[in-house]
């Protein structure tokens, strides 16, 4: 065994937060060459840390500060499995600036789903009297594919272990069919064929046969052959209970007690309320139920089936009691629930290919209006909402042990059923799956670029597939996830990263029914930009009084950016504000003394740019006086004079020639 001491001075780094604010922060991590480090990619039997830092409120006695504050961490899988949970709660003494920090860690198993993975920390403070919440996402690769698509292989053999003949006059076979869960894609194909195919009520399909006849030590050999897609998806039941109000007229039998579901007994009724009373929406009634059964039943081989009510006095059963107990408790609370038997947990490592199994499997159903019958695993009630609860699940019988009458004969309903007269047959059945193999998804990086505040990259994908998964890890570790619509091939992210630092990027596809999970990893680093700002004034030398106007251009053109405008001459120091449209900017303004001023224009960058400023000189000086007035203009002066004088002597000449 592998001993890892980890202490929390080892992630401080990662957790940096400003004291002066109350926050809340969930980090994943790996360790690597000693050191905490944050990530989003994880392959099974890797270890992954899971960070926490809150600052609480504090409650001061005299000199003495204290906090009081509660804590979930949960991590839920794709499906919304729960795959590790811790609570506590927190009262002590702490210094003003306290600073809570915590870790755990948690192994990924070769039988996690492929897929993103939620960590989530939820804080009650009682001081506060809030609740916080803080979330990060990481994703789990090369583990158990979201969908299978298998060839599966139903075989049965029947045997005459007498030394006599015997004969079976019916056989019924339960055949698999498609719901929300499992869909059979090609099938059934038999070996021998049966003489008809018969439907029940409850949504059960048969085969039958007739007529079967065994020498000593002969065997009934038949294998059914399918093509099969196990799906694994959440299914969100946090709905309104109202919704229960809706069941359709063919739905309310699941509502009434039957063989074994003694759900109208005063104790089973009594006890479901109690499980029941106060909860709002459908999967708290359900969570309740399940805890119930799964802490209420202690997990017992059981040689002869009981019942529902047995069960709940005995305290002890299998798998049938315990889907016996959840069926029960879920239709005395109004709950349209069924027991259902095939074959469960059914899981299928990174290197398996195929898988033999002999053991069949009981859980529940319940009917959802507008969704259908959804899976329960009243063992885990954990898991409640996901359509694989533990591993994957393949039904063929609903209702099992009900009485039904097909094909003129009154038979119970089985995976396999005899009807017979005179000695009976030995029996034994396997369910062989072999994996199918996927077609394989190559996610190709063309351009990765940063530039005005945004990230882009684009790329393409080898098959015509709908969207990727991007899992975005922040400079400040923070994590975010975001849809890729794949069209014709061809991908653009463009993401706004306010945060300046390294973002570590992986571009995710989950898989299907056709194509396998694939993933790629880009490093982009951001930094905010280089700012340039040109001015100009209108005029370098002023009289004082008169107005100056300054016009600019700032680089990057952006519009609404305010520009300070200072201006300086010694002491004496005004500022005014411009604001820019398209970049550009104007303004005027009057310098009050004489002096040679400096304007000093400047912009104070933003998330992406950083700041910028511009100089220019002004000379101020002061109205001329009559004399400076006269001098100024003593050339035009002159020069009218001039014109003048040329004037009047012309106009002499003029009269003494007349």
């Amino acid at each position: 065994m592998l001993l890892v001491v980890v202490t929390v001075s080892m992630f401080s780094p990662i957790l940096l937060s400003d004291v002066n604010e109350y926050y809340l922060k969930i980090v994943v991590c790996t360790l690597s060459d000693g050191k905490i480090v944050p990530k989003v990619i994880f392959k099974p039997h890797e270890i992954a840390y899971i960070l926490c830092e809150y600052r609480p409120f504090l409650r001061k006695s005299e000199t003495e500060y204290y906090c009081c504050f509660s804590y979930f961490i949960e991590v839920l899988d794709p499906i919304n499995r729960r795959m590790f949970y811790k609570n506590n709660t927190v009262r002590t003494k702490v210094g003003e600036n306290y600073v809570w920090k915590t870790y755990y860690s948690f192994q990924i198993r070769s039988s996690f789903y492929n897929g993103i993975y939620l960590a989530k920390i939820t804080v009650h403070d009682f001081f506060a009297g809030k609740s916080f919440s803080s979330v990060s996402y990481f994703a789990v690769v090369e583990s158990v594919p979201a969908a299978l698509t298998l060839k599966a292989t139903h075989s049965f053999r029947l045997g005459n272990p007498h030394k006599t003949n015997i004969k079976i006059d019916y056989l019924y076979v339960a055949l698999i069919t498609s719901n929300i869960y499992q869909k059979v894609v090609k099938g059934p194909v038999f070996s021998k064929n049966p003489l008809t195919m018969v439907s029940d009520i409850y949504g059960n399909k048969y085969a039958v046969y007739k007529d079967i006849k065994l020498a000593p030590g002969e065997n009934f050999l038949l294998n059914i052959n399918y093509t099969l897609v196990l799906k694994t998806f959440f299914i969100n039941l946090n709905v309104s209970r109202d919704i229960l109000k809706s069941i359709p007229a063919n739905i309310t039998i699941y509502l009434k007690p039957g063989p074994k579901i003694e759900s109208d007994h005063p104790l089973i009724r009594e006890k479901a309320l109690e499980l029941t009373e106060g909860k709002k929406t459908l999967l708290e009634m359900l969570y309740s139920i399940g805890c119930f059964v799964k802490s209420h039943i202690t997990y017992t081989q059981m040689k002869v089936e009981t019942s529902a009510l047995q069960a709940y006095l005995s305290r002890k059963g299998d798998c049938t009691e315990y889907s016996m107990l959840f069926t029960a408790l879920a239709r005395a609370a109004g709950i349209p629930c069924r027991m259902v038997a095939g074959y469960g947990f059914i899981y299928f490592l990174p290197s398996q290919k195929e898988r033999n199994i002999t053991t069949t499997h009981a859980w529940c159903e319940v009917y959802v209006p507008n969704v259908g019958w959804v899976p329960v695993e009243p063992q885990a009630p954990g898991s409640i909402g996901s359509s694989a609860p533990a591993g994957y699940y393949i039904v063929l019988c609903r209702c099992p042990n009900r009485n039904t009458t097909l094909y003129g004969n009154k038979i119970k309903i089985k995976m396999l059923y005899r009807v017979f007269s005179g000695l009976y047959s030995t029996v034994q059945y396997s369910l062989n799956l072999h994996l199918i193999d996927k077609e394989s998804i190559q996610i190709k990086i063309t351009l990765i670029k940063y530039s005005k505040g945004y990230i882009s990259v684009s790329g393409w994908v080898n098959k015509n597939i709908d969207k990727l998964k991007a899992i975005i890890l922040k400079p400040n570790n923070s994590t975010k996830v975001i849809d890729i619509f794949v069209k014709n091939k061809y991908f653009s992210l463009n993401y706004r990263a306010y945060d300046k630092g390294l973002y570590r990027i992986c571009l995710f596809y989950a898989g299907s029914e056709k194509y396998k999970a694939s993933y790629t990893e880009i490093n982009v680093f951001t930094e905010k930009e280089k700012s340039s700002i040109t001015v100009h004034v209108d005029r370098q030398k002023v009289i004082k009084g008169e107005a100056v106007t300054i016009t600019g251009q700032l680089n990057p053109p952006l519009s609404n950016q305010i520009i300070l405008v200072k201006c300086v001459k010694g002491k004496q120091i005004f500022e005014y504000f411009a604001k820019t449209r398209g970049g550009k900017f104007k303004i005027s303004v009057k310098l009050p003394s004489e002096g040679l001023w400096t304007i000093i224009v400047y912009w104070n960058g933003s998330v992406d740019y950083y700041s910028c400023k511009a100089t220019v000189m002004v000379e101020v000086v002061s109205p001329p006086s009559l004399l400076e007035q006269v001098l100024e203009y003593k050339e035009l002066i002159a020069v009218l004079i001039l014109v003048l004088f040329i004037a009047l002597l012309h106009r002499k000449i003029m009269k003494k020639s007349k």
